[in-house]
């Protein structure tokens, strides 16, 4: 994959996130919207790259990587606005679309998608599938337990799982620097 098409799948999500953005306003998503403006190129580095069986599990900033994941962005689009014609008729709304034939999910609770995609990682090796499960949390979620618990057990297992942390450099509110230990995340995940 060239740089010009990795360039059109990052604008591509950007334009899906800005028309998502249109609806809040008019009040046809309810609540907040947690986009991925500026996150783009974290996803586009997986284009191309997953199997269908492989499996992501996200976090409530989640659109990105549905869309990498194969999920229709029709689908997707009518989930975020709450429609009967959305991945789950509406009712996961936009922090908890999941689609079955793509192996995709997410979870709005920070922290939370990494024991899932261990689930997924755990099963793959089980059955002796050859697929990998990716777990995509934030920095701030990389100071919960199950971030230190899934790294714990997916190491001592030898389980096919990749950790995504999407470090924009705040959890929240707070600079991730203000309750960081270490100099870096990655640091946390050495054996």
């Amino acid at each position: 994959m060239n740089k010009i098409d990795l360039f059109k799948v990052m604008a591509d999500m950007r334009h899906f996130d800005e028309a998502c953005l249109e609806g809040v306003p008019t009040m046809e998503i309810h609540g907040e919207l947690h986009t991925g403006i500026g996150q783009e190129a974290i996803s586009a580095g997986m284009f191309g790259l997953l199997k269908k069986e492989d499996a992501v599990v996200s976090t409530h900033r989640n659109h990105y990587h549905a869309l990498i994941k194969g999920v229709d962005p029709f689908l997707l689009m009518s989930e975020i606005f709450e429609k009967e014609t959305g991945l789950c008729k509406g009712f996961g709304g936009h922090m908890h679309p999941f689609s079955l034939e793509n192996n995709f999910s997410a979870t709005g609770i920070v922290g939370q998608s990494l024991p899932v995609a261990l689930g997924y990682s755990y099963a793959f090796k089980i059955r002796k599938q050859n697929f990998v499960a990716i777990g995509i949390t934030g920095d701030g979620g990389s100071n919960h337990g199950t971030f230190h618990e899934t790294l714990n057990i997916a190491g001592a297992w030898q389980l096919p799982l990749v950790v995504l942390v999407e470090n924009n450099g705040y959890g929240i509110s707070v600079p991730i620097s203000d309750v960081l230990a270490t100099k870096t995340i990655a640091e946390r995940s050495v054996s």
